[in-house]
C-alpha cells in the first residue's frame, strides 16, 4: 500500500510538474508574441503625467492657459523631443466612448446607434506617440472650438461604417442624428486602444480643442530614460501652480 501511494504522489508531481511547464511555456510565448505586436504608436521613451486643474478650482479659461504655459516650459526641458496632452493613453484610464450617428445612414425603428472607443487629443499627439497617418492630416492648433468639427479615425472604423467607400471626408457625430457632425480629415492604422488582444477595433480622435476636458494626460516623448525627467516636470507644474494635484507620474 505504501508503495502504491508513493507511485500515486509520484505520478501528481509529475503530471503537475507537466501541467507548469506547458502553462510557462504558453505564457513565454504570449509574451514574445506581444512584444512583436503592432501596436498602432510607440511606447519607448513616453513619460506620462496626469492632472485635473479643476479641483483647485480653474474655470475653461484658466484651465486652457495652464496647460499652454506647461507644454511650453516642459518642451524646454533638455531631453524632450516633443509634448502633447490627451484624455487617455492606449491601454490606459480615462478613454471615452461614444454614441456615433452616420450622416446620410438614419437608424432604423427602435434601433440603437453603434458606440465607439475614443480619445480627445491636441495637434501634437500623432507626433509624440508615433501614430502614423495613411491619409489626410493630423489636427492642428487652428482645429478649435471656432472651426468645423473634426475627427481621426481608424481602419477598422473606416471600413465599418463606410464600406467599399473612401472614408475621407464622410461626417459623424457624437450628439445625435441631426449633428453637429465631425469631418474625417485623416486615417491612421488600426492600434491597440483597450487590450492588447482586441484585433481591429473602431476607434476615432477628436481634437481637445473642441472637446474641453480639465482633465489630461501629459505626455513627453524623450530623447533620454524617461523616468529621469518625472522630478523635473512636476517642478514645472509646481512652479506654475503648486496647487493643481499630480495623480499620476509613470513611463
Amino acid at each position: 500500500p505504501i508503495y502504491r501511494v508513493r507511485s500515486v504522489l509520484v505520478v501528481a508531481q509529475v503530471a503537475g510538474s507537466l501541467v507548469l511547464l506547458i502553462m510557462a511555456g504558453l505564457f513565454v510565448r504570449s509574451l514574445v508574441r506581444a512584444q512583436h505586436t503592432y501596436l498602432g504608436f510607440d511606447p519607448n521613451n513616453v513619460l506620462n503625467v496626469t492632472l485635473d486643474p479643476r479641483g483647485v478650482g480653474y474655470d475653461e479659461t484658466r484651465t486652457k492657459n495652464f496647460y499652454r504655459e506647461l507644454e511650453a516650459r516642459v518642451r524646454a526641458l533638455p531631453g524632450v523631443e516633443s509634448v502633447s496632452t490627451a484624455l487617455s493613453v492606449p491601454m490606459g484610464t480615462g478613454g471615452g466612448v461614444s454614441a456615433v450617428f452616420v450622416e446620410g445612414k438614419p437608424l432604423n425603428p427602435g434601433e440603437q446607434p453603434p458606440t465607439v472607443v475614443n480619445n480627445q487629443v491636441d495637434a501634437g499627439y500623432f507626433e509624440t506617440m508615433r501614430v502614423p497617418l495613411l491619409r489626410g492630416r493630423s489636427f492642428r492648433e487652428s482645429d478649435d472650438d471656432k472651426a468645423p468639427p473634426a475627427a481621426i479615425v481608424n481602419e477598422a472604423m473606416a471600413k465599418q461604417f463606410w464600406p467599399n467607400e473612401d472614408a475621407m471626408g464622410k461626417r459623424f457625430s457624437m450628439k445625435g442624428a441631426s449633428g453637429p457632425f465631425a469631418e474625417i480629415i485623416g486615417i491612421v492604422p488600426n492600434g491597440k486602444y483597450v487590450f492588447i488582444g482586441l484585433e481591429n477595433q473602431p476607434y476615432f480622435f477628436v481634437p481637445l480643442a473642441q472637446n474641453y476636458s480639465s482633465y489630461r494626460i501629459l505626455q513627453l516623448r524623450t530623447t533620454v530614460p524617461p523616468g529621469t525627467l518625472s522630478t523635473q516636470v512636476q517642478e514645472v507644474i509646481r512652479e506654475l501652480d503648486p496647487n493643481v494635484p499630480i495623480t499620476n507620474a509613470q513611463t
